[in-house]
C-alpha cells in the first residue's frame, strides 16, 4: 500500500503483542486490560510489533472489534484472559527485526519511565513521523 495512503488514516497505534499471539493469528490482537482495548478503534491503523521475536510484522487496519471474538485465542493464557479483542485486515507486511535501539527514535518512547519495559504497556500512539520512520526500515 502506498505511504500516502497509510498516513491518511487519522488514529495511528504501535502494539506490543506476545510472540506466541503472531503464530496463532497474526489477525487478531487480544487485551488483558479493556482500557489498552479501548484506545483503538474500528477503522484504526496498527503497527504490529511482534515482542519477544523483537520483530515488526505488519501494518493493519482494524476491522473489527469485541468480546472474545475468537474464544480459543491466546493459547498460552489463561481462557477468556484476552478477551477484549480487535479483528485486523493487513495494510503491508513487515518483517523487520526491530530493537529498542529503532524504538528510541520514535515519539513515545521518551516519555516511557522505564524504556527497556515498555512502562508495562501494550499501546501507544504514534504519528505519521513514526510510521515514516517504520516504513524505512
Amino acid at each position: 500500500m502506498e505511504q500516502e495512503k497509510l498516513m491518511s488514516y487519522q488514529n495511528k497505534w504501535f502494539v506490543l503483542h506476545h510472540k506466541s499471539l503472531f503464530y496463532e493469528n497474526q489477525n487478531l490482537i487480544g487485551f488483558r486490560d479493556p482500557d489498552q482495548w479501548r484506545r483503538i478503534k474500528v477503522g484504526d491503523l496498527v503497527v504490529y510489533y511482534q515482542a519477544g521475536a523483537t520483530k515488526l510484522r505488519g501494518i493493519y487496519e482494524v476491522i473489527n472489534s469485541g468480546i472474545m471474538l475468537d474464544p480459543t485465542f491466546g493459547k498460552a493464557f489463561l481462557h477468556g484472559e484476552l478477551k477484549h479483542q480487535h479483528e485486523l485486515k493487513m495494510l503491508q507486511q513487515l518483517w523487520t527485526s526491530f530493537h529498542q535501539e529503532e524504538a528510541k527514535l520514535l515519539s513515545f518512547h521518551k516519555d516511557l519511565k522505564n524504556r527497556n519495559r515498555w512502562d508495562g504497556r501494550e499501546v501507544f500512539s504514534i504519528n505519521n513521523n513514526d510510521l515514516k520512520y517504520i516504513l524505512s526500515l
